[in-house]
């Protein structure tokens, strides 16, 4: 998880390794999602990386919930797009 969304806004990177730089550069530490986890969860900056798609909070919150609930994933159709699209 990563605070990047202002910077893929601002930036508009387009391949993946422009961001993952973003992301990288941006990532929360553990020790400040313990210290913070409802500011960090609320942020509207907040980005997940889901094997190679980065998704808003938005998005990659029900694919995280499927997994973590249920062990399984959502149906495709079920998926919000991702900032790499």
């Amino acid at each position: 998880m990563s605070l990047c969304l202002h910077a893929f806004k601002a930036l508009e990177p387009k391949r993946y390794c422009e961001m993952k730089e973003l992301f990288d550069q941006f990532k929360v530490p553990y020790e400040k999602m313990c210290e913070q986890p409802k500011d960090i969860i609320n942020d509207p900056n907040l980005v997940v990386q889901i094997e190679r798609n980065f998704y808003t909070w938005e998005n990659g919150a029900p694919m995280i919930m499927s997994y973590l609930a249920f062990k399984k994933p959502l149906p495709p159709d079920q998926i919000g797009a991702s900032l790499n699209e």
